[in-house]
Parts: C-alpha cells; sequence; structure tokens
C-alpha cells in the first residue's frame, strides 16, 4: 500500500525542456564548448548533473555552473515560461484529497521551485518541499528519517536512472516516468518498480497501490471495508479522471484463470471488490499462502484484519445513495431485457427520491471470442450506444452485460464517454434490484450459501456454481490458477 510519494520535480511535474536546453548551452559556450541540441543532451545526460558537465569542463565547479545557468534560464522563462505537464496539477490535488504524504526533491534553486509551485496553482499540496538537492541518494534517505516513512509504503518518482538508483539505494519503491530527461530504454535498464509513460498511467499505478491489496490466482482483490471503498469512490467523483470499479467473485477468478485477457483487465480495475463469500473465506485461511502473494510487504495476518467482502449490488445501492446526495448523474446499461432496466430505474428512483437517472439501454449484441477473449459485436450498434451515453453526460455508469463482457466492454469504450467518473460492471444486480430474481435471505448470505440458494431456485446454474465453488477451491488448493 503506497502512502507517501516523493517526486522529482524538472520532467515529472515541470515541463522545462527548452529552457534548461539553453541554460545547459549557456554553460558550455561559456567555456567554449560545442552547444547541443535537445535530443543530444536527453541522450547524454546523467546525475548527479555534475558528472555531465565535469566530461565536458573537467575544472567547472558547482557554484559557478548554478551562476551561469540560472542566470540563462531565468531569462528563458520570463520569454517562454515553464508549465506543468498536462494533467499533473489534477492528479497531484486528487492524490492529496486521497490522503497521500507528498514530498518534493528536487537540484532546482528554491526561488526557481516555490515561483514554478505558485504558477502552477500546486501551493499547499506538497507536504514539504527540499530543493538545491544534488545528489538524492543523500537527499532521499534524510527524507525517510526525518518522516519517519515505512519503505515498503514510499515511492519515488523520478525521470533518470539515478533517480531509480537513488530510490533503490533506499530501499523504497521507485517509479519511472517516460516523458522525462532519459527515454525508456535507459530506464528500464536501471529495473525500476514501475514504468510509467503517461500522467493517467502513473494515476493509476499510485491509485491502485494507495488501497491495500493482493493477488489471487492472478487477480488483484482490493482489501477495503465498504466504508473506505465508498470513502475512495467519492474522490474519484471529484476528480478529472475515469475509473472502473470490478467485483472478482470465485466465478471470474476461475474465468480470468483461462482468459488471460479478462485477467488482464481486471487487473486494471482502480477498485477491485472482493465480492464472493468463497473469495473473501479463502482470503481469511492461512491456508490460502500458496495462491496468497501481498502486495507492498503485506502480511496474511493484516489481510484477515483488513479484508471485507463487498457484494456489487450493496455497493451499487451505496453509489446510488452517494450520487443522490452530490446531485450526480447515473446511466444504466445492461439486462438484456427492456422491462428489467425499467424497473431497476423504478426500484432505485423508489429507494433514492433524489437520484437522477438520466439514461437507461437495455441491452448490446455481445459475444466473446472463444480463443482470443475479445469481444465481438456490432460496431455500428455499439456507436449508437456511446453516443447516446454520451449525450446523456452522466457521472456513473453501471453496466449489466454480464461477468466479463461487462468488464470488457468497460475497458474498451467508457473511456469514450467523456463525463463519466466511475463505470462499474455489475453483473446480475439489475435482476435483483427489479425484482426479477429475488437474493437469498439476509441470513444464508451472511454464512456463504447464497449459491445453494441460488442452485434451488436456478438448476440451470449449476455449471456455474461449480466453477465457482469446487473448482475455486481446487485452484485455491493447487496454488495456481492453470
Amino acid at each position: 500500500m503506497i502512502k507517501n510519494i516523493i517526486f522529482d520535480w524538472s520532467g515529472v511535474v515541470n515541463n522545462n525542456f527548452a529552457q534548461s536546453c539553453e541554460a545547459v548551452n549557456y554553460v558550455l559556450r561559456h567555456f567554449n564548448v560545442p552547444a547541443m541540441t535537445l535530443e543530444e543532451i536527453k541522450a547524454d545526460w546523467i546525475q548527479p548533473y555534475m558528472l555531465f558537465y565535469s566530461a565536458r569542463i573537467p575544472h567547472l565547479d558547482i557554484e559557478k555552473e548554478k551562476e551561469l545557468f540560472y542566470l540563462s534560464y531565468n531569462e528563458a522563462i520570463k520569454t517562454t515560461p515553464n508549465t506543468a505537464f498536462a494533467g499533473m496539477p489534477e492528479m497531484l490535488k486528487l492524490f492529496q484529497a486521497a490522503g497521500l504524504n507528498m514530498i518534493i526533491i528536487s537540484s532546482d534553486h528554491p526561488g526557481t521551485l516555490a515561483d514554478d509551485l505558485d504558477k502552477f496553482g500546486l501551493n499547499g499540496v506538497f507536504n514539504e518541499v527540499f530543493a538545491d538537492v544534488h545528489d538524492k541518494r543523500v537527499g532521499l534517505q534524510d527524507i525517510m528519517t526525518k518522516h519517519n516513512f515505512k519503505n515498503s509504503e514510499t515511492v519515488f518518482i523520478g525521470d533518470s536512472t539515478h533517480e531509480v538508483e537513488s530510490g533503490q539505494s533506499a530501499n523504497m519503491l521507485t517509479c519511472a516516468v517516460t516523458w522525462g530527461f532519459q527515454n525508456k530504454d535507459k530506464l528500464l535498464a536501471a529495473r525500476p518498480d514501475f514504468l510509467a509513460e503517461s500522467v493517467a498511467e502513473l494515476k493509476n499505478i499510485i491509485l491502485h497501490r494507495h488501497a491495500p491489496a493482493t493477488n489471487v490466482l492472478g487477480v488483484r482483490v482490493s482489501l477495503l471495508d465498504q466504508t473506505t471503498a465508498l470513502r475512495i469512490a467519492s474522490n474519484y467523483l471529484k476528480s478529472n479522471y475515469q475509473y472502473h470499479i470490478f467485483t472478482p467473485n470465485p466465478e471470474m477468478l476461475v474465468k480470468a484463470a483461462s482468459d488471460h485477457y479478462f485477467r488482464d483487465i481486471l487487473n486494471t480495475g482502480n477498485l477491485n471488490l472482493c465480492d464472493g463469500f468463497g473469495l473473501w473465506l479463502a482470503l481469511k485461511l492461512s491456508s490460502f499462502k500458496l495462491s496468497f502473494r501481498p502486495e507492498s510487504g503485506q502480511s496474511p495476518d493484516g489481510v484477515e484484519k483488513s479484508s471485507a467482502r463487498i457484494t456489487g449490488v450493496d455497493f451499487m445501492f451505496d453509489l446510488c445513495a452517494l450520487a443522490a446526495r452530490e446531485n450526480k448523474k447515473i446511466f444504466l446499461l445492461g439486462s438484456g431485457n427492456r422491462e428489467v432496466a425499467s424497473k431497476t430505474k423504478d426500484a432505485l428512483q423508489s429507494k433514492f427520491p433524489k437520484l437522477n437517472i438520466i439514461g437507461v439501454h437495455p441491452w448490446l449484441t455481445i459475444t466473446e471470442d472463444v480463443v482470443t477473449g475479445k469481444l465481438i459485436l456490432n460496431e455500428l450498434e455499439n456507436t449508437r450506444l456511446l453516443e447516446e451515453i454520451k449525450s446523456a453526460s452522466p457521472d456513473i455508469l453501471f453496466v449489466a452485460f454480464g461477468m466479463g463482457k461487462q468488464e470488457k466492454w468497460i475497458h474498451e469504450y467508457a473511456t469514450q464517454i467523456p463525463s463519466l467518473k466511475i463505470a462499474m460492471g455489475v453483473g446480475g444486480a439489475f435482476d435483483y434490484i427489479s425484482g426479477k430474481i429475488p437474493r437469498a435471505p439476509r441470513l444464508m448470505r451472511k454464512v456463504g450459501l447464497e449459491w445453494l440458494y441460488r442452485l434451488i431456485r436456478e438448476p440451470r446454474r449449476a455449471g456455474r456454481i461449480f466453477n465457482a465453488t469446487i473448482k475455486f477451491l481446487y485452484y485455491v488448493g493447487k496454488g495456481s490458477g492453470k
């Protein structure tokens, strides 16, 4: 679980390539060294940055470099102001809202960095700023000691191999970003824990690991109680990004064992709520160690205290209550039955009178390729559906296409809906909410016998129930999803 983020500044948050290139060349020309293009500088750049200069100007000392560099740099930003990378300020404020500790460590001049924070609207976002740090290996150790951060809960984000190696020397997690001074191949050679090729990807890396999680049969499962999960979802609604919520259960994990495309998509979920009594029980049992792989140094004991079963239909109710309070718009997609979809809308509006359901669409012709797992659908029908949803501008989209299809559709198409903050796969929730299929009595759900209730009422589900019970337990005991 990531609780603390230490950021390098220039090349990660601050886009000042052109101005830095001009300043570096000013230093080089001052000593009669040929100027370099930006690409040449990026290709040769090494840190601590005086190593770059010492290869070209052996007698240059750091104070003289600073004097010359900032003489040019400060003039350059007057002509061509530096900017934050697109989406970065919004992401940082989202992290702040999520309760993450954030610190800057930078070789930049303190005054220049302070001006940047003000210019980018980031004053007060960071817990502390460490400027004028030449060697980040030393600086990171000082930060860890001062703030008493745990290594397994702290990530250092940088754009150079020096930053990756500095984080590794401090025994913390490292994340390299490819939009900075060094290219992807160089960064990968340093073996960072994570690599982000866009701000959106960085956001997902952090938020995936901000919520405590574990890996079960190759699928990441969030370890949260219902209150914490709802708090995180509430933050999602306040952001400028889109988030996907999935509800892994034993049947889904069995399917993901053979459908690797489905497995990979489940692992992109921002929240993967622990649904299904069997999965919850498996997380509780110490004998689950064979197929249980903690993330970020978590232990099975920690999982036993943290995990909670959160059913998709119950969390859907939670989100609807939240949407009603905060005047967010809902769109209902799926069920395959117009009457069921309509009754779901009526039932939700009866339960939450202030809920704004701005659209209902009952179906989409959709199947899965048996070999690749990819979706097969009518492109024209799907395009019309997307246009209908986009024109309604929902904040939350509930998708009930059934396990697998709904998660794949969300992954492939939900990002085309600009207004959307949360897309959630809800399986058979519409059937329960509409009254088409009654839920098992509360006592049977509590003791894990919901599968028996379903089998008695719907014998045709025997195959699916076999997968969710016997086959899942077999995989758990075997310790493999294969």
